[in-house]
């Protein structure tokens, strides 16, 4: 092997790192977001995003929250 195939082949898996960490990243500040929002906002976002889902004739399978309204 090259010199220079090694050290593409270096800069490549360092890429890869660093964009596997930025996603790590982003995915735990939304998760930490969403930890803070109303659980409220949340169900009733996701419920909306179904129910366009189904509109547009795709149909998703999720769990409904099994709080009381009062």
């Amino acid at each position: 092997m090259k010199a220079d195939s090694i050290a593409g082949l270096i800069a490549d898996l360092a890429k890869l790192k660093i964009e596997s960490a930025y996603v790590r990243l982003r995915r735990d500040l939304f998760m930490k977001i969403a930890a803070k929002l109303p659980t409220d906002l949340l169900d009733d976002a996701r419920i909306a995003t179904t129910d366009e889902l189904a509109r547009r004739g795709y149909h998703v399978i999720t769990n409904r929250s099994k709080r009381k309204v009062a």
